[in-house]
């Protein structure tokens, strides 16, 4: 296990180079200055050019991109321009909210899911497996900015029961305090990618619960939940994870939209208001520890196949 790890931490330097390469390419292809935007449109040509030296932006693309990389590697991102702090700090700084939107995300995604998945399999061509797939067809449809501004407009503006904007840290209102901020953006990137999740856990059932061991269990007087649980649902996991690991970082991303909506202060607003300031240090750190999160679910991931079923090892 330990060489596997080894090799999949290995594996995501170039993967990492690839992201850094694609965004510093296209940051730097799209218009605006951010000296300029810091100076204003008053400032004369001498102080935008001693800024630009003072910022290293003189120089080749080339060179600061080697420069910038290189110091990633051993976890120093830059600073940011705008912030005038460590982009790491920056992003650090933003990061409690949206992880538990996330996590959050993926846990009504799992619950809905898997619920909806289950009983559509077991229940193949019935009301219930036409209502639990509609559903899916619904959640794949619609946007998820539509979906949170609905969930704004009755459980915020009609019913008062949860806040619609802004965010209460751990630190200053405890835990709960601050998921009742995040419940209405997680249950609606929850909702949306709980429709991945549900075709693929009917998909799944319905192909183990034709398999022979499970007759043979129905044969010998195993009950038929003892049978679902223990034997046809354990076996339906290994794809039914993969998916979850492709939602967490759909999840991931689906909360930088939401963010905005509900006004939440985290890391997909950081990155919303670098891009509008041309903050290229804190857009490239963003996406760099984004693409390192997928890179982890995925790990996390391969790492529970062995879990789930132990003829899986890893060498």
């Amino acid at each position: 296990m330990t060489a596997f790890l080894a090799r999949r931490l290995l594996a995501a330097v170039p993967v990492v180079l690839v992201v850094g390469v694609t965004v510093f390419v296209l940051i730097n292809l799209a218009p605006g200055d951010p000296v300029q935007v810091m100076l204003g449109p008053d400032a004369r040509p001498e102080q935008v050019e001693r800024m630009r030296q003072n910022l290293g932006l003189d120089q080749p693309l080339p060179v600061q991109f080697g420069i910038w990389f290189s110091r990633a590697l051993v976890g120093d991102l830059g600073e940011s321009i705008f912030l005038r702090q460590p982009v790491t700090t920056a992003i650090l700084s933003r990061l409690e909210p949206t992880l538990l939107l996330t996590f959050g995300a993926v846990f009504v995604a799992v619950a809905i899911g898997v619920t909806a998945g289950l009983v559509s399999g077991l229940k193949r061509g019935s009301w219930a497996d036409q209502f639990f797939m509609f559903l899916a067809l619904l959640g794949v449809s619609i946007p998820e900015f539509w979906l949170a501004l609905n969930l704004v407009i009755l459980f915020g503006v009609e019913l008062r029961w949860l806040p619609v904007a802004g965010y209460v840290t751990i630190a200053e209102g405890g835990l709960w305090e601050a998921f009742r901020h995040v419940i209405l953006a997680a249950l609606a990137v929850g909702f949306i990618q709980s429709a991945l999740i549900a075709r693929m856990t009917r998909s799944s059932i319905i192909e183990v619960m034709s398999l022979d061991y499970v007759r043979t269990a129905h044969a010998k007087g195993l009950g038929r939940a003892k049978v679902i649980l223990k034997h046809a649902l354990r076996n339906a996991l290994i794809p039914i994870v993969t998916v979850i690991g492709l939602v967490f970082a759909l999840s991931l991303g689906g909360a930088i939209v939401v963010e905005i909506v509900f006004s939440i202060p985290g890391v997909g607003r950081l990155l919303i208001e670098s891009v509008g300031r041309r903050d290229y240090p804190v857009i490239q750190g963003v996406v760099l520890y984004i693409a390192l999160a997928y890179v982890l679910a995925n790990l996390l991931v391969d790492m529970t196949y062995a879990v789930i079923d132990p003829r899986i090892r890893y060498d």
